[in-house]
């Protein structure tokens, strides 16, 4: 055998060497993948096993343990609601699920409200990592294949809608999911919550809220995460999101997020949700400035030249009722 012969072999030998660790080494990692998984599994079944979260038939105000409901239904014992119970017969669109609307959704879950859809286009990545709610494993995931997740093992008595898609790019199919957004899905639902970080997704909920005239909230922060801004928006009857000439906002600018600002506005945005659903107070526009906790009232008095015609025509309507 010549020498190349045998230096061929030789590499040839050192080649499938290699082959045989590097399939060794993918096999180790595939095997130690699985245990973890085995392990997840495993701890998910003992906490199943452990917790069992029944359905309420009713919401009663009898003080237990067990009872969910006995403290929110505290509310009516009190005398600041007369009928908490109508909060299963209620529903609520929340459209983003950043850091305010996460928050939102939730406390909405815990108030037992009869019906939830959920609105956002992306998925979770490691700089949502500031926002509350979203964990490291979540990465990759939609960010409404999360909430409904999580929100379902809170509180299995509500029923849950989610929507993956960009309500501006597909505004027919977000007018369309809305026109069946109320508890028996055969018209709208009773508030929608609007908690998107940019201009264009804010106009395309205020066009389709004065379409099908729905109540909302919106709710979102300045791009220094200090200042956040609530409006409570009824068609027709109050400034609507075109009719204070917001200024537009720089394309592509980074916004802060700081998770205490988030909880400031989610706080008062969801008293707001349970005025409108139980008809209790009063929500108004307001500015808050976290730097000095200073609330200022905003104007709420809807403009007879709103740049939309659908809020014109809105006002219109109402001053042909009054008359």
């Amino acid at each position: 055998q010549s020498t190349w012969g045998v230096v061929l072999e030789a590499h040839m030998a050192m080649e499938d060497g290699r082959a045989t660790a590097d399939f060794r080494a993918n096999v180790a990692t595939v095997q130690h993948q699985l245990k973890e998984i085995q392990k997840v599994l495993r701890t998910q079944v003992d906490k199943d096993a452990q917790v069992q979260i029944r359905r309420e038939t009713d919401m009663t105000d009898d003080y237990s343990e067990e009872n969910p409901y006995s403290r929110l239904m505290a509310l009516q014992t009190v005398g600041v609601v007369s009928n908490y119970q109508a909060i299963r017969e209620s529903s609520v669109a929340v459209v983003g699920c950043g850091g305010i609307g996460v928050l939102v959704s939730e406390m909405l879950t815990r108030n037992g409200i009869g019906l939830l859809s959920i609105y956002d286009r992306d998925q979770v990545t490691m700089s949502h990592m500031s926002n509350m709610f979203y964990c490291p494993e979540h990465v990759g995931w939609s960010k409404t294949q999360v909430a409904r997740t999580f929100l379902s093992n809170i509180n299995p008595d509500v029923r849950f809608r989610t929507f993956k898609f960009d309500i501006g790019t597909r505004f027919e199919d977000f007018l369309t999911s809305l026109k069946r957004g109320n508890i028996d899905e055969s018209g709208p639902p009773d508030l929608l919550v609007c908690c998107v970080d940019n201009r264009p997704a804010r106009l395309a909920v205020n066009e389709v809220c004065h379409e099908l005239n729905i109540p909302w909230l919106c709710a979102y922060l300045d791009p220094t995460s200090m200042v956040g801004h609530i409006l409570s928006i009824t068609p027709g009857r109050t400034a609507c999101a075109q009719c204070t000439g917001e200024a537009t906002e720089k394309e592509g600018a980074l916004h802060a997020s700081l998770p205490s600002s988030h909880a400031v506005i989610a706080g008062f945005l969801g008293t707001a949700c349970l005025q409108q659903l139980l008809e209790f107070g009063s929500a108004s526009s307001v500015s808050i400035d976290m730097r000095n906790f200073q609330i200022s009232q905003l104007p709420n008095q809807p403009n007879p030249g709103c740049s939309s015609e659908l809020c014109r025509s809105r006002q219109q309507g109402i001053a042909l009722i009054s008359q």
